[in-house]
């Protein structure tokens, strides 16, 4: 559970919450905060609840920029209505969510093409200009050949049905929601047996891989 503070002198809410944080021999009591220095300024951190010492840090913006004049960035959207279906999953959402249908038109300043790079055989997937999402079973970076989900019209209407829980935890199962996954990643599916799906990490319920690659700045949404 998240933590919301007031911004005071910074430019934004801060956020925080405890969290074991595992390391090569052991698993440390920690504290993970989002961090808003200013609006162009955001650090995901994880410190340390016993000697303070930072554990991990990463900073969530990033500044990019055409400056030689030979390239030009996309201004007209690939397609005209993108969206999926999705579980919101931030500080402060809703405990049990259900899925949700959002626009991936993005920010009309910072995104004016929208989120979906352009169809590429007649088909979009969940690739653009802000991030990079695809199944990553094995946690690895880079993952090799991953899979996209992929639509004809940039519209991710995939239901997650929790195949993994209902059929008691059989052999791939959770291969079969993973279109969902990629799109919105839910809560970690688990089934009467106890044990939570194979695709499951932290943060992300799911193993699924977004690389962001703009300059937009946002609280993560997992």
């Amino acid at each position: 559970m998240w933590t919301r503070f007031a911004a005071g002198p910074f430019g934004g809410p801060q956020y925080a919450r405890a969290v074991a944080f595992p390391s090569a021999r052991s698993v440390r009591p920690a504290y993970e905060v989002i961090f808003t220095a200013s609006a162009s300024n955001m650090t995901h951190v994880v410190v340390d609840a016993v000697s303070g010492n930072v554990l991990y840090r990463q900073s969530l913006t990033a500044n990019d920029a055409f400056g030689d004049g030979a390239s030009t960035a996309r201004t007209t959207p690939a397609t005209s209505n993108p969206g999926g279906l999705v579980f919101l999953y931030y500080p402060g959402a809703p405990a049990s969510p259900s899925q949700v249908v959002k626009p991936f038109t993005g920010n009309a300043t910072a995104s004016p093409a929208g989120w979906l790079n352009p169809p590429v055989n007649g088909v979009f997937t969940t690739q653009g200009n802000n991030a990079d999402d695809h199944e990553n079973w094995q946690g690895t970076r880079p993952e090799p050949n991953p899979f996209r989900p992929t639509s004809a019209n940039g519209r991710f209407l995939f239901t997650f049905v929790n195949n993994w829980g209902n059929t008691n935890c059989a052999a791939n199962s959770y291969q079969q929601d993973v279109s969902q996954a990629t799109t919105g990643s839910p809560v970690s599916p688990t089934c009467s047996c106890g044990r939570p799906s194979p695709a499951r990490s932290s943060p992300r319920a799911w193993t699924v891989t977004t690389t962001w690659r703009s300059s937009s700045t946002s609280t993560p949404t997992a």
